[in-house]
């Protein structure tokens, strides 16, 4: 939960200034919630979230999140698959993708990619899971490609009233193209500082070791990707 809370945090402050500064987002979908990480994230950086739905598919871990998050007010509902026909002001999905495999990855994106409506992100703990990041990523510029030639399909048809928003990656790196750091060992990575905790780390921090350099933090790393998928904008 913490790591999960801390790296959703930081990707929040790195979007901040690439998407409509009046984006208030009022809905969340958080693919893979775990015990809930990512909305306390969420309820630190947006002010006017109402509805947050948190998806995972181990009971435990609902449970836990149900509890861990019980003192928010607002509307949070649980379970192991998001409502059909809903969208979201904000989708995103950490430390989930790289537990699943690339058949069901596309499976999930495709539910997650349907219900966004704003912000759509995916992220993973850890400098190894740099591929599931970029599988995100060539998912997210095929979709892209698709929208640029339908309309210019339409175009070529005098058909302009009816061009249809273009999504577009936003961070880490705002360009519409393969990552150029997909061939390195480790893919492209950041790192992040997150507070020791005194019980059992959980599995995503199992490998992260506690440098006495940086006191009572563990290091730790995370790669994402960020896409505006265009939807309302409100700034009340």
């Amino acid at each position: 939960m913490c790591q999960d809370l801390h790296v959703a945090q930081r990707i929040f402050e790195q979007v901040q200034g690439r998407i409509p500064r009046e984006f208030s987002p009022k809905s969340v979908l958080d693919y893979g919630c775990g015990t809930g990480g990512v909305l306390w994230a969420v309820m630190g950086h947006y002010d006017h979230v109402q509805q947050y739905m948190g998806v995972d598919n181990k009971n435990d871990l609902l449970s836990a999140a149900r509890s861990l998050c019980s003192g928010f007010h607002m509307r949070t509902r649980w379970g192991q698959a998001p409502p059909k026909g809903f969208t979201y002001d904000i989708v995103i999905s950490v430390d989930h993708l790289s537990t699943l495999s690339p058949s069901a990855r596309r499976t999930a994106l495709q539910k997650m990619w349907e219900a966004s409506n704003g912000l759509f992100i995916v992220a993973e703990h850890g400098k190894r899971s740099f591929s599931a990041v970029n599988q995100a990523r060539e998912f997210v510029l095929k979709k892209i490609r698709q929208q640029e030639r339908l309309n210019e399909k339409r175009m070529r048809n005098g058909n302009e009233e009816s061009l249809v928003f273009v999504p577009r990656i936003v961070a880490p790196c705002p360009h519409q193209s393969q990552c150029p750091m997909q061939t390195e060992k480790y893919g492209c990575h950041f790192g992040i500082r997150v507070p020791q905790i005194d019980f059992p780390l959980f599995s995503e921090q199992k490998e992260i070791k506690c440098s006495p350099r940086f006191g009572q933090n563990i290091l730790g790393k995370f790669s994402y990707v960020a896409v505006w998928t265009g939807g309302h904008v409100s700034s009340s």
